[in-house]
């Protein structure tokens, strides 16, 4: 058992003695070699035949692979929220880029309103001097 879950038999075997099972509690556990991998247990009172709890059994199963499964997708889930908050940055650029570009198009349809009447004058003023 890792030395930071130290306090963990005693509480599980609090509650053992109240006569509970305790089921899919997740924790971690070391191998003979040393390794930590992911467990979840599943403890059963044990009593006897005037009803005294009098043992514990207790199922492990190694749910090291899930574990790191759930962190993969954790991380996978972030980096899409990133992307996301990225891609929506960018989309309010865009907007705020079109917007510029409208105003933009309407200034110049507005000069060019002008130089159309100012040729429209121009041309007025030629004929008339001409005549």
């Amino acid at each position: 058992m890792p030395p930071e879950k130290a306090d963990e038999p005693a509480e599980i075997l609090k509650r053992i003695q109240r006569d509970e099972r305790v089921e899919n509690f997740e924790t971690e556990r070391l191998t003979k070699d040393g390794r930590r991998v992911n467990v979840s247990l599943t403890i059963s009172p044990i009593v006897d035949e005037g009803g005294k709890v009098v043992g514990a059994s207790t199922i492990a199963h190694d749910i090291t692979e899930r574990k790191k499964a759930e962190a993969e997708l954790i991380l996978a889930n972030k980096e899409l929220i990133f992307q996301n908050e990225e891609k929506e940055k960018r989309a309010a650029e865009l907007v705020v880029a079109n917007k510029e570009l409208v105003y933009q198009n309407e200034e110049k349809e507005k000069r060019a309103a002008e130089l159309i009447h100012a040729n429209k004058e121009l041309a007025f003023k030629k004929r008339k001097s001409e005549n």
